[in-house]
């Protein structure tokens, strides 16, 4: 799904971001799946509440999958044609998340904040 997200020391914020301005229902699976640059994903409204909040206090692991990786997780494939690379987060639990960011500068990117 296509979402912005925003990190604290204490928590991951991701809000949902429709593909097209001025939708506010839920993007369809076909939607999900066209290639949409990420600089293209339109920012939320403020004040939008966040869809999911991660306590990244309890994140013990972060790490970028291999794409054959991901086909095993049963997670939604990424969008092909923009570069997504796929991150796990492990945490304290056992619990794991999956977060999409675009290419090898976002991976990094993302991994470096997290840690």
């Amino acid at each position: 799904m296509t979402c912005w997200a925003t990190l604290t020391p204490t928590s991951l914020k991701i809000t949902h971001a429709p593909l097209k301005q001025g939708t506010d229902s839920p993007v369809s699976r076909t939607q999900m799946n066209l290639a949409t640059a990420y600089s293209q994903i339109p920012r939320p409204e403020i004040g939008a509440p966040a869809m999911v909040e991660l306590p990244m206090m309890h994140c013990v692991e972060v790490r970028a999958l291999r794409k054959d990786e991901v086909r095993g997780r049963r997670i939604p494939a990424a969008p092909e044609g923009v570069g997504t690379e796929v991150l796990e987060l492990d945490f304290a639990d056992g619990s794991r998340e999956y977060l999409g960011v675009e290419g090898v500068a976002g991976r990094l990117g993302w991994v470096s904040a997290i840690w």
